[in-house]
């Protein structure tokens, strides 16, 4: 009975588009100092079709891989590489990359499940569960794994283990309808045939559209004595798959054994001109025709396969380009091999220009690209890279669709559309792109730490904070998403848990700028002002020009000593006498009392976008609240600014908490 072993997935996700996307709390997304030329290697692996390609690619990205980048990146890459080894029946090859991506990363769940099932192709049944073990290990989420070793120990006769393996893989994905079947083997190989047809009737109820489910369940029917109810579950099979020789065989005994001699010689007939040396089923018509009961014959489901093909999302077979979704290349004819070089070249030019910052000419060589050959889906993912670099969301979010459209199957076009969806703006469409990522990759912690960031942008903190949680169950020195899930317990009001995730955020990275910033505004709420102005100080020495941090600072100095504050709030005027666009320099300027606070009012309500104008003035009431309360000292108007502040009522903005955090007598 058919068994799949998961599929490799590619975990180029983190070079495409690694930013997280950023709260108002968060006032910086840190940019990974990847290497442009791994980057840019990696990124036409991720496009090319063939395997051989995709393997010089994935190695001239290995070769310009600099320490900078991080051990994780390699990680994937030397997976990445080793899965197209594996496409190509390199099996050593394949092997020595998971080798080398699990050195990299000993977490990496997904590469110690692709070696076992190369492992286990190549004889070593030792060597491939004790793999998947790993893999189990280090991902306790990881469904497949579960249901790969379900397989492995089914293979050996161990039916009581993959059962258990098999229990584990739905208890964890509950649609999980191949589980469910390969369930229904192993209790059917220990006679537990009631069990088995729950589990069959259940796979059938996931997806009624597979075959096998309906074939395999016929065969325990016939073991149970009940060929009449098993000739309804093999037509069924027969209709959905005309050529399904093993369910034709099987209504054929079915028939047999309910005494319909005519259809079981038909169906022997159809069977032998398949396959003629089937002896069995030749006798079987001989007594057929004659009218005489079946002897002993063997009823068979779709055996079980130990092992598959290590494949990776991308690799598989693409639907097409946007403009033929689903369907064939209709009025479009297939670009010759020079007009793909062509391509390519002005792909590398493309790339070329944009290293250099020249971002408008570098879209129009990928356009020139595109037009000679449409089939690329990696040229589409530069192409929105680059126009969401330039604040084109639009067309930034047209290109991912592309690129969905010829790579469906691909972790990395759902992960990046689900960004340029969260930058716009549209949270519940960015949480579905994150969730099909995590389906097709579901061990790589960055989706769920952006499906994270955009539960909580859409206010639900909770499932934040588990999003999160899972993010840190795969990646245990993730510190971005140690920082993001104190974000949410922030607006959870567990200001101890928020500092704890702050805390744990920065022992790993030190330079972890937001959780900084973060962890200044939570020492505030918690009444240690010494320990917030240690942290906004330390803030501000990574990045001067947050002023943010330079608010808070200037707050926190002035309601802890009014020594040398007059020079410094001079000089701060001084930074920020000259007139800017930028909101938070708006703010301030208007914190400084350089701009009127009505003026500033006007400008956070001088936007488009009422959701934006509201978040604005939510934060210019909560600031000029904050200015009244520390450095004028002037409780009672900074309450009625904190009260407006929060009749604003923009709950997953940070100011919204802490009005209600002033309000309520903090």
């Amino acid at each position: 009975m058919r068994f799949r072993p998961f599929s490799g997935v590619s975990g180029a996700a983190l070079l495409i588009m690694r930013a997280v996307p950023v709260f108002v709390v968060m006032l910086a997304a840190a940019q990974p100092a990847i290497s442009e030329d791994f980057f840019s290697y990696s990124l036409m692996a991720a496009g090319a079709r063939d395997p051989e390609t995709k393997i010089g690619y994935w190695t001239s990205a290995i070769e310009n891989w600099t320490v900078d980048a991080g051990e994780f990146p390699l990680s994937r890459a030397f997976f990445n590489r080793g899965t197209a080894y594996a496409r190509m029946g390199m099996t050593k090859r394949a092997i020595a990359d998971y080798d080398r991506a699990v050195a990299a990363d000993p977490r990496f769940a997904k590469a110690y499940n692709n070696r076992g099932i190369l492992r286990w192709a190549s004889g070593d049944r030792d060597g491939a569960i004790a793999d998947y073990e790993r893999a189990v290990a280090a991902s306790p989420s990881f469904f497949e794994a579960y249901y790969n070793r379900g397989i492995a120990r089914s293979a050996m006769g161990d039916h009581h283990l993959a059962i258990d393996d098999y229990t584990r893989a739905v208890s964890i994905s509950t649609r999980y309808a191949k589980a469910y079947n390969n369930r229904g083997i192993a209790r059917a190989a220990i006679g537990e045939y009631p069990d088995a047809i729950a589990d069959y009737k259940r796979a059938i109820e996931i997806d009624p559209n597979d075959p096998i489910f309906y074939n395999n369940r016929g065969v325990v029917l016939v073991r149970m004595d009940r060929p009449d109810e098993a000739l309804a579950d093999f037509s069924r099979a027969l209709a959905l798959n005309p050529s399904y020789t093993a369910a034709r065989r099987n209504r054929g005994i079915a028939n047999h054994l309910a005494g319909k001699y005519g259809a079981a010689a038909e169906d022997y007939r159809e069977v032998l001109m398949q396959n003629p040396g089937d002896r069995e089923i030749d006798m079987g018509r001989r007594r057929a025709l004659a009218g005489e009961k079946l002897p002993p014959l063997t009823v068979t489901g779709d055996e079980t396969r130990a092992t598959g093909r290590v494949l990776s999302p991308d690799e598989k077979k693409r639907i097409g380009p946007f403009a033929r979704q689903g369907g064939a290349r209709t009025g479009m004819r297939e670009p010759g091999p020079e007009e793909k070089r062509a391509a390519v070249t002005h792909y590398e030019r493309g790339r070329a220009l944009a290293k250099k910052g020249r971002l408008v000419p570098a879209i129009a060589e990928l356009s020139r690209a595109v037009r000679l050959n449409p089939d690329e889906s990696g040229v589409y993912v530069e192409r929105g890279r680059l126009h969401a670099q330039r604040g084109d969301l639009m067309k930034a979010g047209e290109d991912y669709d592309r690129a969905i459209a010829l790579g469906p199957e691909s972790p990395i076009q759902y992960y990046n559309r689900g960004i340029i969806l969260y930058k716009k703006g549209q949270y519940a469409r960015a949480i579905e792109d994150f969730t099909r990522a995590i389906i097709l990759d579901p061990a790589d912690p960055e989706s769920y730490n952006n499906r994270g960031s955009a539960r909580l942008a859409a206010g639900e903190p909770g499932e934040a904070v588990r999003d999160y949680s899972r993010a840190l169950g795969l990646r245990g020195d993730y510190a971005r998403a140690y920082a993001n899930r104190g974000v949410a317990m922030f607006y959870q009001d567990d200001f101890p848990g928020a500092l704890a995730d702050f805390n744990s955020a920065l022992r790993i990275d030190p330079r972890e700028g937001m959780a900084l910033h973060n962890r200044g505004i939570i020492h505030y709420v918690l009444g240690d002002r010494g320990g917030s102005l240690d942290d906004f100080n330390a803030a501000i020495a990574l990045d001067p020009g947050n002023s943010y941090s330079r608010i808070w600072r200037l707050a926190i100095a002035a309601g802890s000593s009014d020594a040398g504050m007059a020079a410094y709030m001079a000089q701060e005027r001084t930074r920020y006498a000259r007139h800017s666009p930028s909101w938070p320099v708006a703010l301030m300027r208007g914190f400084l009392g350089i701009v009127p606070d009505a003026e500033l009012l006007r400008k956070a309500s001088a936007v488009n976008d009422a959701r934006l104008a509201k978040r604005r003035r939510a934060e210019a009431l909560y600031y000029l609240g904050l200015r009244k309360k520390m450095i004028e000292k002037k409780k009672g108007q900074a309450m009625d600014y904190f009260k407006r502040s929060l009749a604003e009522d923009s709950s997953m903005v940070h100011t919204g908490r802490l009005a209600r955090f002033e309000v309520s007598g903090g």
